[in-house]
């Protein structure tokens, strides 16, 4: 079961091409750092200099996503935020119930949701992840991309790094994001007041 969640997942991602990215102008709200997502089961919470597109947040019921981009990309008042040197990239989360007697989540279950020779890179660990081939959400990013994913709160929580072509972020810079970001909302997740609901040790 887990398997077939994680297929129909990438498959929402990349639907039709892509996702809109909208940019506030340098009067626009506040930095959006955290968010609540899977009706109130999971705590997504932003890497350092990373902020959440508030008009990619669907938080209807146990399904959700938000897209996350530079702080600096979505608003001029917040590029103190900015990393050092990184280069653009965006993450999405996307999130559905998980029940607990699926198949865990490991980094062969993540490769095994992706097309024959799509995967060129595996990691397995706390947060298991791919690094893969696919169509990626916006223009100009590169079909190179990481993908992780972790069970939290009995939420399937599927995480993805995109970035341009020959940016730092599609080698070790953009799966220790990916990290970052999964360990970020793993933890905060944990804090949650959630009735009978469990975690998965992956």
């Amino acid at each position: 079961m887990a398997g077939l969640g994680l297929m129909m997942i990438l498959a929402g991602c990349t639907e039709d091409g892509g996702l809109a990215l909208d940019v506030p102008a340098s009067g626009g709200q506040a930095a959006v750092t955290s968010t609540v997502l899977g009706d109130g089961r999971v705590a997504l919470t932003a890497p350092t200099g990373f902020c959440i597109d508030p008009t990619t947040i669907d938080a209807s019921g146990r399904d959700g996503f938000a897209m996350l981009a530079l702080c600096s990309r979505l608003s001029p008042q917040t590029a103190f935020a900015t990393l050092s040197g990184q280069s653009p990239a965006v993450m999405t989360v996307t999130t559905t119930p998980w029940t607990r007697g699926d198949t865990p989540i490991t980094a062969r279950t993540i490769a095994d949701a992706y097309p024959d020779n799509a995967v060129a890179e595996a990691r397995s660990g706390a947060v298991p992840m791919v690094r893969a081939a696919g169509v990626p959400p916006l223009p100009g990013l590169d079909e190179i991309h990481w993908r992780g994913a972790f069970v939290v709160n009995d939420q399937l929580v599927v995480l993805g790094l995109f970035a341009p072509e020959d940016s730092r972020a599609l080698g070790s810079t953009g799966a220790n994001l990916l990290g970052q970001l999964a360990r970020r909302t793993n933890a905060a997740s944990r804090r949650l007041s959630v009735a009978g609901a469990a975690s998965a040790d992956n």
